[in-house]
């Protein structure tokens, strides 16, 4: 129940909010508008995180990456506890989420451990803190309606989560964890008497903003490409929620060191000459070749590893260190953006295109 005179207080569900979204480290931030708010979990967090800013300082060890059992009556919060996942668990009880946590459920939760908070880019850290509403984002989009365990995870299966229903994409590899999105799942199955939470090593952040085409719209660094794909018409393809995909996504610079052909076609075919439909397919032919079906986040990919592109063709991909470092002759600027649809890897020059006319 509501706590007394905090229904005069809370905004309205249809209101809208004003709120600053991070998706891209070297692009600026962008003010989006009119993002509505219609979750009323959502609405609750903010209500509660308006004016708390406190950062949490006290961190302890990552828990031992193994399946932990607890009694069936503990609710998720008591789980969290004996998880260890402090710095989250201390964020979750600073909003309502606490109490919804402690309730009948179910929920899942993918909890980061605490060195996983710390290893947030400075960025990332100051942003939340100065921002309560994208705190709020983040939070729920670590959690979803309903008990997923281990058993339940397939491929490629799309999760929805709290925050407007955003999903996160679950991988399963034969030799190695699931992940959530490019997350490792550590510590699965920790079983509450309301639901599951799955430790995992990394944050869910940045919150994806919507579909590829929307990641390319919000990133700067990305708008001649953008603006490459709606001339050629293939931006709502790379909308499409029902086809998972990967796009990398050649940056501005990239455009500089295409020859000059290539970069006429890709101007060009927006024109309203008769040569219109040759100028399209030429550049669709050319953009595609950095489209591949499926959701392949860093942890997905080995090195060495082939990917047949949109346009059939293949791309051979480079991982160091366990992060993806080169697909083709690009070297990759910044991976695992993620969408509701895919995911961005950014890349400094396009690839193969050799073969179009």
């Amino acid at each position: 129940m509501p706590r007394k005179g905090y229904r005069k207080s809370r905004a309205k569900p249809e209101e809208s909010k004003s709120i600053y979204l991070y998706t891209y480290q070297s692009c600026e931030t962008r003010r989006v508008s009119k993002l509505f708010l219609p979750h009323q979990l959502l609405a609750k967090v903010l209500f509660f995180l308006s004016g708390s800013k406190k950062r949490v300082s006290e961190t302890v060890n990552d828990p031992s990456a193994t399946a932990v059992n607890h009694p069936r009556r503990t609710t998720i919060i008591d789980v969290l506890k004996e998880l260890r996942a402090t710095t989250f668990l201390q964020l979750i009880q600073q909003t309502q989420l606490g109490e919804a946590l402690q309730g009948s459920g179910p929920y899942t939760v993918f909890a980061p451990t605490d060195d996983a908070i710390d290893r947030l880019p400075k960025w990332a850290q100051r942003k939340l803190l100065s921002d309560s509403e994208l705190l709020a984002q983040m939070l729920v989009y670590h959690i979803t309606p309903g008990k997923l365990t281990s058993k339940d995870m397939k491929n490629e299966l799309r999760v929805p989560t709290l925050f407007h229903g955003k999903p996160v994409t679950v991988r399963l590899y034969a030799d190695r964890k699931p992940t959530i999105n490019h997350v490792t799942v550590t510590v699965p199955d920790a079983i509450a008497s309301n639901g599951v939470v799955h430790v995992i090593g990394d944050t869910l952040f940045p919150v994806p903003v919507g579909t590829i085409v929307d990641v390319l719209e919000n990133c700067t660094s990305f708008s001649r490409f953008r603006n490459a794909v709606i001339r050629a018409g293939l931006d709502e393809e790379l909308k499409n929620q029902a086809n998972p995909m990967t796009l990398f996504a050649p940056t501005n610079d990239a455009f500089d060191l295409l020859p000059r052909r290539i970069r006429e076609t890709l101007e060009s075919a927006n024109s309203t000459t008769s040569a219109r439909s040759l100028a399209v397919k030429n550049a669709q032919a050319i953009l595609l070749q950095h489209v591949v079906l499926g959701t392949y986040f860093s942890p997905a990919l080995k090195d060495g590893q082939e990917l047949t592109t949109a346009a059939e063709r293949e791309l051979l991909i480079g991982v160091r260190n366990d992060r993806l470092r080169e697909v083709g002759l690009g070297r990759v600027l910044r991976s695992d953006i993620p969408a509701t649809n895919g995911v961005v890897h950014a890349i400094d020059r396009f690839l193969s295109y050799d073969d179009i006319c």
